[in-house]
Protein backbone atom coordinates (compact mmCIF):
# COMPACT_ATOMS: atom_id res chain seq x y z
CA UNK A 1 0.00 0.00 0.00
CA UNK A 2 1.29 3.32 -1.15
CA UNK A 3 2.13 6.08 1.81
CA UNK A 4 -0.41 8.47 0.12
CA UNK A 5 -2.71 5.97 0.30
CA UNK A 6 -2.25 5.11 4.15
CA UNK A 7 -2.44 8.58 4.94
CA UNK A 8 -5.60 8.94 3.43
CA UNK A 9 -7.31 6.00 5.82
CA UNK A 10 -5.12 7.31 8.69
CA UNK A 11 -7.30 10.66 8.12
CA UNK A 12 -10.59 9.60 7.17
CA UNK A 13 -10.56 7.81 10.46
CA UNK A 14 -10.09 10.52 12.38
CA UNK A 15 -12.97 12.19 10.97
CA UNK A 16 -15.62 9.44 11.31
CA UNK A 17 -13.77 9.32 15.18
CA UNK A 18 -14.73 13.13 16.01
CA UNK A 19 -17.93 12.50 14.27
CA UNK A 20 -19.59 9.95 16.13
CA UNK A 21 -17.79 11.20 19.35
CA UNK A 22 -20.05 14.80 18.40
CA UNK A 23 -22.87 12.73 18.04
CA UNK A 24 -22.50 10.95 21.49
CA UNK A 25 -22.29 14.17 23.24
CA UNK A 26 -25.07 15.90 21.57
CA UNK A 27 -27.70 13.43 21.49
CA UNK A 28 -30.07 13.75 24.12
CA UNK A 29 -29.70 10.97 26.46
CA UNK A 30 -31.96 8.57 27.84
CA UNK A 31 -32.61 8.28 31.86
CA UNK A 32 -33.55 4.76 33.48
CA UNK A 33 -36.42 5.17 35.65
CA UNK A 34 -35.28 6.43 39.25
CA UNK A 35 -32.38 7.84 38.27
CA UNK A 36 -31.90 11.66 39.37
CA UNK A 37 -28.95 13.63 36.76
CA UNK A 38 -29.28 16.83 38.24
CA UNK A 39 -31.09 18.19 41.00
CA UNK A 40 -32.01 21.79 42.03
CA UNK A 41 -31.40 23.49 45.09
CA UNK A 42 -33.15 26.98 46.18
CA UNK A 43 -31.90 29.31 47.46
CA UNK A 44 -31.28 29.88 51.29
CA UNK A 45 -32.77 33.10 52.55
CA UNK A 46 -30.25 35.98 52.95
CA UNK A 47 -30.11 37.63 56.35
CA UNK A 48 -29.26 41.47 56.50
CA UNK A 49 -29.22 43.66 59.15
CA UNK A 50 -30.06 46.79 58.83
CA UNK A 51 -29.21 49.32 63.05
CA UNK A 52 -29.41 46.02 64.83
CA UNK A 53 -32.97 44.53 63.04
CA UNK A 54 -32.98 41.44 61.11
CA UNK A 55 -34.58 41.17 57.53
CA UNK A 56 -34.58 37.94 56.30
CA UNK A 57 -35.63 37.19 52.55
CA UNK A 58 -33.34 37.48 49.49
CA UNK A 59 -34.69 40.36 48.37
CA UNK A 60 -34.40 42.20 51.57
CA UNK A 61 -32.27 45.67 50.80
CA UNK A 62 -29.65 47.94 53.03
CA UNK A 63 -31.10 50.91 52.61
CA UNK A 64 -27.52 53.02 51.86
CA UNK A 65 -26.94 57.03 53.00
CA UNK A 66 -25.06 58.97 50.97
CA UNK A 67 -22.87 62.49 52.52
CA UNK A 68 -25.25 65.31 53.22
CA UNK A 69 -24.87 69.06 53.08
CA UNK A 70 -26.02 72.37 54.64
CA UNK A 71 -27.48 74.96 51.51
CA UNK A 72 -27.88 78.31 52.57
CA UNK A 73 -28.58 81.56 50.74
CA UNK A 74 -25.93 84.11 51.65
CA UNK A 75 -26.68 87.60 50.60
CA UNK A 76 -24.59 90.63 50.94
CA UNK A 77 -26.03 93.91 50.35
CA UNK A 78 -24.87 97.39 49.95
CA UNK A 79 -22.59 98.82 52.56
CA UNK A 80 -21.98 95.29 52.64
CA UNK A 81 -24.94 94.31 55.42
CA UNK A 82 -24.43 90.28 55.05
CA UNK A 83 -27.53 87.82 55.02
CA UNK A 84 -27.78 83.96 55.44
CA UNK A 85 -31.29 82.60 55.36
CA UNK A 86 -33.20 79.62 53.70
CA UNK A 87 -31.23 76.72 55.19
CA UNK A 88 -31.69 72.91 53.42
CA UNK A 89 -30.22 69.47 54.23
CA UNK A 90 -29.82 67.51 51.46
CA UNK A 91 -28.49 64.18 50.04
CA UNK A 92 -25.02 65.52 48.05
CA UNK A 93 -21.31 66.38 47.99
CA UNK A 94 -19.96 69.28 48.98
CA UNK A 95 -17.80 71.02 46.40
CA UNK A 96 -14.30 71.39 46.84
CA UNK A 97 -13.63 75.25 48.64
CA UNK A 98 -9.44 74.64 49.25
CA UNK A 99 -8.50 77.21 46.38
CA UNK A 100 -11.30 79.89 47.37
CA UNK A 101 -10.18 83.42 49.00
CA UNK A 102 -11.13 83.80 52.46
CA UNK A 103 -13.43 86.62 52.11
CA UNK A 104 -15.91 85.07 54.18
CA UNK A 105 -15.75 81.84 56.93
CA UNK A 106 -19.01 79.68 57.38
CA UNK A 107 -19.01 77.59 60.21
CA UNK A 108 -21.33 75.14 61.62
CA UNK A 109 -21.08 75.26 65.83
CA UNK A 110 -22.61 73.20 67.93
CA UNK A 111 -25.16 73.94 71.05
CA UNK A 112 -22.06 74.83 72.89
CA UNK A 113 -20.79 77.71 70.72
CA UNK A 114 -18.13 75.18 69.23
CA UNK A 115 -16.97 75.26 65.77
CA UNK A 116 -17.34 72.03 64.10
CA UNK A 117 -16.75 72.26 60.33
CA UNK A 118 -15.33 75.67 58.60
CA UNK A 119 -14.83 76.34 55.20
CA UNK A 120 -13.97 80.00 53.31
CA UNK A 121 -16.57 81.53 50.67
CA UNK A 122 -16.43 83.84 48.23
CA UNK A 123 -18.25 87.39 47.96
CA UNK A 124 -21.22 86.72 46.15
CA UNK A 125 -20.92 90.42 44.51
CA UNK A 126 -17.76 89.58 43.03
CA UNK A 127 -18.45 88.04 39.09
CA UNK A 128 -15.85 87.52 36.22
CA UNK A 129 -16.66 89.21 32.75
CA UNK A 130 -14.60 88.44 29.97
CA UNK A 131 -12.95 91.31 28.76
CA UNK A 132 -12.88 91.58 24.39
CA UNK A 133 -10.27 94.01 24.08
CA UNK A 134 -7.52 92.57 27.28
CA UNK A 135 -8.64 89.63 26.40
CA UNK A 136 -8.47 88.48 30.11
CA UNK A 137 -11.74 88.15 32.65
CA UNK A 138 -11.88 90.93 34.96
CA UNK A 139 -13.56 91.13 38.16
CA UNK A 140 -16.92 92.83 38.46
CA UNK A 141 -18.47 94.27 41.60
CA UNK A 142 -22.00 94.15 42.17
CA UNK A 143 -23.70 96.95 44.35
CA UNK A 144 -25.88 93.45 46.02
CA UNK A 145 -25.34 89.90 45.62
CA UNK A 146 -26.83 86.51 46.61
CA UNK A 147 -25.71 83.19 46.21
CA UNK A 148 -26.05 79.52 47.72
CA UNK A 149 -23.61 78.42 50.12
CA UNK A 150 -23.22 74.51 50.45
CA UNK A 151 -21.24 73.36 53.50
CA UNK A 152 -20.32 69.74 54.84
CA UNK A 153 -23.27 67.97 57.22
CA UNK A 154 -21.66 67.50 60.43
CA UNK A 155 -23.28 65.70 63.22
CA UNK A 156 -24.45 68.20 65.94
CA UNK A 157 -24.43 70.98 64.09
CA UNK A 158 -26.73 73.24 65.77
CA UNK A 159 -26.12 76.92 63.91
CA UNK A 160 -24.35 78.20 60.76
CA UNK A 161 -22.32 81.63 61.31
CA UNK A 162 -20.84 83.72 58.51
CA UNK A 163 -17.68 85.61 59.46
CA UNK A 164 -15.41 88.24 58.25
CA UNK A 165 -12.13 88.59 59.46
CA UNK A 166 -12.86 87.04 62.57
CA UNK A 167 -16.31 88.28 63.40
CA UNK A 168 -19.99 87.09 62.90
CA UNK A 169 -22.11 88.66 60.74
CA UNK A 170 -25.07 86.73 60.51
CA UNK A 171 -26.24 83.47 61.99
CA UNK A 172 -28.94 80.81 61.33
CA UNK A 173 -30.34 78.49 63.44
CA UNK A 174 -30.00 74.91 62.17
CA UNK A 175 -30.96 72.65 64.87
CA UNK A 176 -34.72 72.31 64.21
CA UNK A 177 -33.78 71.31 60.39
CA UNK A 178 -31.95 68.32 61.34
CA UNK A 179 -34.75 67.30 63.33
CA UNK A 180 -37.07 67.65 61.11
CA UNK A 181 -34.56 65.77 58.57
CA UNK A 182 -34.10 62.92 60.81
CA UNK A 183 -37.91 62.23 61.63
CA UNK A 184 -37.92 61.79 57.51
CA UNK A 185 -34.93 59.46 57.32
CA UNK A 186 -34.85 57.91 60.72
CA UNK A 187 -32.46 55.16 59.75
CA UNK A 188 -29.59 57.28 58.54
CA UNK A 189 -26.64 56.61 61.27
CA UNK A 190 -26.20 60.59 61.24
CA UNK A 191 -29.45 60.89 62.50
CA UNK A 192 -28.82 58.16 65.30
CA UNK A 193 -29.31 60.26 68.81
CA UNK A 194 -31.05 63.22 67.13
CA UNK A 195 -33.87 64.08 69.86
CA UNK A 196 -37.49 63.00 68.63
CA UNK A 197 -36.27 60.12 66.20
CA UNK A 198 -36.34 56.98 65.88
CA UNK A 199 -35.38 53.94 63.50
CA UNK A 200 -38.43 52.41 62.68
Amino acid sequence: MRPHTVLSVVVVVAILGLVALGAWIWWPQEVEPGRVVAEEVEPEPVEKTVDGGEMTGATAEVPEFGPKVFVFDMGVGAGGSVTLGNPRLVYGGAPNAASLPEMFTVELLDAAGEVLAARPVFDPRWTFVWDDEEDRDEVALAEAAEAPVVVRFVPGAAVAAVRREGVVVAEVEVSGLVAAFCQKNAEDPDCRGVEGTEPN
